[in-house]
């Protein structure tokens, strides 16, 4: 049976995400999300934020490998806007509760963290409008700000470290 849950990833796009040790890791950890959104068939949207603004990569649907092929192109570089990305996804999943009102919309944002911007009200927005969220922490490094932890804590999800 197909599932009505909605998987939306929120992706770091930015220049600290671009070390290519880190990107590495980072679509391992996303492929093998996808490898569960296929399995449960799952809907998935593929959103990725980066230099001002956020943009949405594969919209809402069944395709895993359209969210793989635009995943494996990952656009990188520039600021972190993901107080943007936030309410940017924060609409999406609003349209999506109205569309599929008894549909699970599980949020899975993977980032360092390191951000630039009010996040706190913009993660809760999303935390509304979600019904599950995930962080993906991708920081690595010697010195660690901790940031993700700190977003996971504000959206009231789950928080994993990959690196």
């Amino acid at each position: 049976a197909k599932s009505e849950r909605l998987v939306v990833l929120l992706v770091d796009g930015s220049a600290s995400m671009g070390a290519r040790e880190r990107m590495v890791r980072t679509k391992a950890a996303l492929h093998s999300i996808l490898d569960r959104v296929y399995q449960r068939r799952d809907r998935i949207a593929v959103q990725v934020f980066r230099r001002g603004g956020s943009e949405l990569l594969v919209a809402p649907g069944r395709s895993v490998s359209a969210a793989r092929a635009g995943l494996d192109a990952l656009p990188t570089g520039g600021g972190t806007p993901l107080d943007v990305a936030l309410r940017s996804v924060a609409a999406l999943l609003r349209r999506e509760a109205r569309t599929y009102p008894q549909a699970e919309r599980l949020l899975v944002i993977v980032t360092d963290g390191r951000a630039r911007g009010e996040l706190e009200a913009a993660a809760r927005d999303a935390a509304l409008a979600a019904t599950t969220t995930l962080v993906v922490d991708t920081e690595d490094g010697p010195i660690r700000l901790g940031r993700a932890r700190v977003l996971s804590t504000w959206l009231g999800g789950t928080y994993e470290a990959i690196a």
